[in-house]
């Protein structure tokens, strides 16, 4: 009997902690939140950090909740749920978008290519006015500079990947907002920029390793009900990772983004919304440097679902492709963007 009673201390002692909270949860091993830095070698420790966390919801979700005084007061998780809570700001160009910008005065072109997805949804109690999302997200967007013989010829591209967590608060005719967002930002230089004969990069002017990890906390008030809203926001960055270093790591941003009811449509069966937003932000070198992005144009298509928008935009200050992050420029444009 000592014996059987050592044996079981002996064996209860070896037992690592994650793989015995692993077997009393009846997890698969290939969940374990232990081999999350086996899965994510090559990624960057903010992002790391965040995919960690979604790992974790998810096992969570897994675990039986046994005691419940009633079914109403039982917290409430959702897959997929759809639309995000926080509203994209359609000024912005560190935004998930999908569509084409053509420059005013040169054949120059912005090509916008990406998405985002809401991947988990948690309420209090299934009635609640308050809600929290888990997302990822894909983006990036590439300078065109000419389009000869059908073929666009890409200058430089940024590209960004990383996940947020939203939070809003809604109430009858306002709300407020929160997102978190971890993400990481490389530039690259592409076509037309290597003499081949010459062995020489044109004009001087070499490509530039330019990466940033980093976290970005924005707050917005949304006043109004569908189908008319006023949004304000503003919010700040800080880079944990940033190549090269002369680059400041405090970003500051703010704007607003407001449309109207249905006033022109509907359109083939859907409404119409006249829009407008402005993003201004503070980065650059040595110094912070404004930059200001102004939007205006129509939604083809209800305001928070899928639609076509048809826009004029205004950039002006530090030139948004980060190989070109030196550089200063005015700019008018039109185009249109799918919300997807």
């Amino acid at each position: 009997m000592l014996r059987n009673d050592y044996t079981l201390q002996k064996s209860a002692q070896c037992t690592k902690p994650g793989q015995e909270i692993q077997s009393r949860l009846n997890l698969p091993n290939t969940f374990s939140i232990l081999r999350v830095n086996q899965l994510l070698p090559h990624t960057g420790t903010l992002v790391r950090i965040f995919w960690r966390i979604v790992l974790s919801l998810l096992l969570f979700q897994t675990v039986p909740i046994r005691a419940q005084t009633a079914p109403e007061a039982a917290s409430h998780w959702t897959f997929l749920p759809g639309r995000p809570i926080f509203p994209t700001l359609p000024a912005s160009y560190e935004e998930p978008r999908t569509g084409i910008i053509k420059d005013g005065s040169t054949a120059h072109m912005k090509l916008d290519i990406g998405s985002s997805l809401e991947l988990l949804e948690f309420r209090l109690r299934e009635d609640s006015t308050e809600r929290i999302h888990f997302g990822a997200e894909l983006f990036t967007y590439a300078l065109t500079t000419s389009n000869q013989g059908l073929r666009l010829q890409v200058d430089a591209v940024d590209g960004y990947f990383g996940g947020h967590v939203t939070y809003r608060l809604q109430h009858s005719r306002s709300a407020y907002a929160l997102r978190l967002r971890i993400l990481h930002l490389s530039s690259h230089f592409l076509d037309g920029h290597y003499d081949l004969h010459q062995n020489m990069w044109l004009n001087g002017l070499e490509p530039t390793p330019l990466a940033r990890d980093y976290g970005e906390l924005t707050g917005a008030y949304i006043w109004g009900s569908t189908p008319a809203e006023l949004m304000v926001y503003a919010g700040f960055s800080q880079a944990t990772l940033i190549r090269p270093p002369t680059m400041k790591r405090l970003n500051v941003l703010c704007g607003f983004s407001a449309h109207t009811g249905n006033w022109i449509g509907p359109l083939f069966g859907s409404p119409v919304h006249v829009y407008a937003a402005d993003h201004y932000s503070l980065w650059g070198l040595e110094m912070l440097s404004g930059t200001n992005m102004f939007e205006a144009g129509v939604k083809l298509g209800g305001w928070d679902s899928s639609g076509i928008r048809i826009f004029l935009s205004h950039h002006a200050g530090l030139e948004v492709f980060h190989q070109y992050f030196d550089t200063k420029d005015a700019d008018w444009g039109m185009g249109f963007a799918f919300d997807l």
